[in-house]
């Protein structure tokens, strides 16, 4: 059998089919990266933030989908932080310009530049000179997934699984 899981079921879906021995096509996040969010306790400009994460992970928060927005809002916890949308016409920090996703709090975005994710997921627009703590992400692109139901290739993935989950 061939099963293909939409994004916002995660990974966990990918695992449990890879488990019952089917074909599997697992598409991650719907532009194919699987992130790991980091939050940084620095308080640095939007900019410095940007700066920050490229240097030490693979850029600031891309927020595709409603699972990763919760994803980011777990790691940032109980506070605001930086994500990687800014204001040119709402552009992601590594240059995606898919923006099909959002989460806008009550009456955003105003008048800011750039964003931050709230602690319960919302997004507001901010001045992108003000100092916020910022949520990094490193990816890995895996933009279609697909094993044969052999050992080593269910092994394989399954190990890739559990270390990016």
């Amino acid at each position: 059998k061939t099963f293909l899981f939409p994004p916002d079921e995660g990974r966990l879906n990918c695992l449990l089919c890879c488990l019952s021995g089917c074909v599997l096509v697992c598409r991650p996040q719907t532009d194919g990266i699987i992130r790991r969010y980091t939050p940084v306790s620095l308080s640095k400009t939007w900019d410095d933030a940007q700066s920050y994460c490229r240097e030490k992970y693979t850029d600031l928060a891309t927020i595709q989908d409603i699972a990763e927005d919760a994803e980011a809002q777990r790691v940032a916890s109980d506070d605001s932080f930086w994500i990687g949308l800014h204001r040119k016409l709402w552009v992601w920090s590594h240059g995606n310009q898919d923006t099909s996703f959002t989460k806008w709090a009550v009456g955003q975005p105003e008048n800011g530049k750039c964003v931050t994710i709230t602690e319960v997921g919302y997004w507001t627009a901010a001045d992108c000179a003000a100092q916020y703590f910022f949520v990094c992400y490193n990816g890995e692109s895996l933009i279609k997934t697909e094993m044969e139901t052999n050992q080593s290739s269910r092994a394989e993935l399954i190990r890739r699984l559990i270390i990016n989950y």
